[in-house]
């Protein structure tokens, strides 16, 4: 859910830390937050390939809905000083498609039912960490903030893969195996720069904030299932799996930084 900015300047509690901890200085008593995150998110998409004798698939999202748990802790240390700390679940990156009815008979895959054999079946970047930082206030107009974040960072990725061909079909499904493999990164710091101005003589607040995150060096160990399919009479699969113990899955999720701002236009009875 976007709020056009409005973040960086209402969100004096626990979010103030990941979006502007300069918002902190408002607290003038020691305020502790915890709450409970309900996400389900609903995506499709379509594909333009043109299939003989049928429509198109329309692949749909199947992941599950998320609950997470976040909370935080503002403590005013003098009129112009205040610290917080907060515990961070961002909403999880998810979704699952179509994947075979049954994995061990690849006769029964319809034509049309599994098309995108060899794209992620199911995929989620998960993250979860804590923070700590302060907000000074050294003018009656002025607040600035600063917060430092550590988050742990998981990727999990589940898909076909070709192993081999059968005659004339080369891409049989029959030589499909199933590749899995989760990753992590146990700490990936990020950091966050913001500023409040309220001016007195106008009923208005103007927030913005610098936010820089570390690459994620992922790191796990890859799963591999045989073939679906197997061979006549002795029922042994046509490719079996083979990993290495020293087998290791890698990936990297670059540096990233962002730039907020937003205002609020406050008046006695609401603000907008």
């Amino acid at each position: 859910v976007a709020h056009a900015g409005a973040g960086v300047v209402t969100d004096d509690g626990s979010g103030a830390l990941w979006h502007n901890p300069a918002a902190m200085a408002r607290r003038t008593h020691v305020r502790a937050q915890v709450g409970l995150t309900a996400t389900d998110r609903a995506s499709r998409y379509d594909t333009d390939r043109q299939f003989v004798g049928a429509l198109p698939p329309t692949i749909t999202d199947r992941a599950a809905s998320q609950t997470t748990l976040w909370g935080g802790l503002q403590l005013p240390v003098s009129h112009v000083l205040v610290l917080g700390a907060a515990w961070f679940a961002p909403p999880d990156l998810a979704f699952a498609s179509a994947t075979p009815r049954n994995y061990d008979r690849p006769g029964d895959d319809g034509p049309h039912e599994y098309a995108q054999r060899y794209a992620s079946t199911r995929f989620a970047i998960q993250r979860r960490g804590a923070g700590l930082g302060a907000s000074l206030q050294p003018a009656s107009w002025l607040a600035i903030g600063a917060s430092a974040l550590a988050f742990a960072t998981r990727v999990a990725d589940e898909r076909m893969v070709w192993a081999g061909a059968i005659g004339d079909t080369p891409y049989a499904n029959a030589y499909d195996m199933g590749l899995s493999i989760t990753s992590r990164d146990r700490f990936v710091p990020a950091f966050v720069l913001g500023a409040i101005v309220a001016p007195t003589s106008a009923p208005i607040e103007l927030g913005a904030s610098v936010f820089w995150s570390d690459a994620a060096q992922l790191s796990g160990t890859p799963g591999l299932r045989s073939s679906r399919g197997t061979t006549m009479g002795t029922m042994e699969p046509l490719a079996t799996a083979a990993v290495s113990p020293d087998a290791r899955a890698r990936a990297t999720l670059p540096r990233a930084w962002a730039t907020r701002a937003g205002a609020r236009f406050v008046a006695q009875r609401f603000s907008i």
